[in-house]
């Protein structure tokens, strides 16, 4: 055991007999001190306790920190990302029904993406409404004024004219939809209500979304 309470192992003898010291031109023991406190730092870093995956996310939560490069919370990056993916996704499903009459697999893909939409929307509330301060984030933003009415404020208004009535258009359209088409899924005499109310909810979530991803930059990252 040496000075810094580490004992040897096999190999790093082994790796402390073939290492070659290298002249740096100072003295013996000025040299000794150097490697030494080197070495004391090395392994108290090589034995520290590695953080997991799920302890840096729950860590960057708690300080309300997000993961990506802006002043957004890790709910709200979160959130922001889910409206990116959800677009595509739903355009695809669309795209399964309509051009490939794959019904049954067009059936779970939305229902898929409702549960998404459903999950997103209650951890976004949760986090606005108990832990995060979103006006606080934004204050850095020049489109954002404090206790006043500003550009951030009319891009929020705007978003949630879309935001809180889709949620409810669109389950609205899965809940009829599962229950007045058969199964397995396939065309019946109620598709062509479906084909309206489904416009409509399609509408909203890509207004919800686009909207939402205005007011994120206006607030989070100008």
């Amino acid at each position: 055991m040496d000075a810094c309470g580490y004992t040897p192992t096999p190999i790093s003898v082994f790796l402390s007999n073939v290492t070659t010291p290298v002249d740096s031109g100072h003295s013996s023991a000025e040299t000794d001190r150097v490697e030494s406190g080197a070495c004391c730092r090395f392994r108290h870093f090589a034995s520290a306790p590695r953080e997991s995956f799920v302890d840096i996310i729950v860590a960057q939560i708690g300080d309300h920190h997000g993961f990506l490069p802006t002043r957004g919370t890790f709910m709200l990056d979160f959130v922001f990302l889910a409206m990116i993916a959800i677009i595509p996704v739903m355009v695809w499903s669309i795209y399964l029904v309509r051009y490939q009459r794959r019904y049954e697999l067009h059936k779970r893909v939305q229902v898929s993406l409702a549960l998404v939409l459903l999950v997103a929307v209650v951890l976004f509330e949760v986090d606005v409404r108990f832990f995060t301060d979103w006006e606080t984030l934004a204050v850095a933003s020049p489109y954002f004024e404090p206790d006043a009415w500003c550009t951030v404020w009319y891009a929020l208004v705007v978003h949630l004219v879309f935001a809180v009535p889709t949620p409810f258009i669109w389950a609205f359209v899965i809940t009829q939809a599962l229950r007045r088409f058969p199964r397995p899924a396939a065309p019946s005499a109620y598709s062509r209500q479906h084909i309206f109310r489904a416009r409509v909810a399609a509408a909203g979530m890509v207004m919800t979304a686009v909207t939402g991803w205005v007011f994120y930059w206006l607030a989070f990252v100008a």
